[in-house]
């Protein structure tokens, strides 16, 4: 789980802990990336503005077989499209702020089935 807003990273943190899920966290891309290097995880929810290390520069430092689910504002610098096209097989799916805690908690659970890790 990366994201810079804390109260967003507690709370999907403790929604996926609370369905069984063990949770790695990160506040931002070059965090999380140290955290990937030494952690294998199943599927990697990452926010896309935040620094240092964006959501794309994560992106770009992922191994091949790496699902992500972004989770984006509308707001954000980039649209869907966009990221889709610069994280190619990478991105499992893209989910707008705020998210609908059961959707969000099934398309963390379908990813991590389909997953390889990252």
């Amino acid at each position: 789980m990366v994201d810079d807003d804390d109260d967003v990273r507690t709370t999907l943190q403790a929604l996926l802990e609370t369905e069984g899920h063990r949770v790695l966290a990160a506040s931002n891309g070059r965090e999380a990336r140290a955290l990937l290097d030494r952690h294998h995880v199943d599927v990697l929810v990452l926010d896309l503005a935040m620094g240092p290390g964006d959501g794309l520069w994560l992106l770009d430092n992922l191994g091949p077989h790496s699902p992500v689910i972004v989770v984006y504002s509308a707001f954000e610098y980039v649209t869907e499209a966009q990221v889709r096209r610069h994280g190619g097989s990478k991105i499992f799916s893209c989910l707008r702020k705020p998210v609908a805690p059961l959707r969000f908690l099934d398309v963390v659970s379908e990813a991590a089935r389909r997953g390889t890790g990252v």
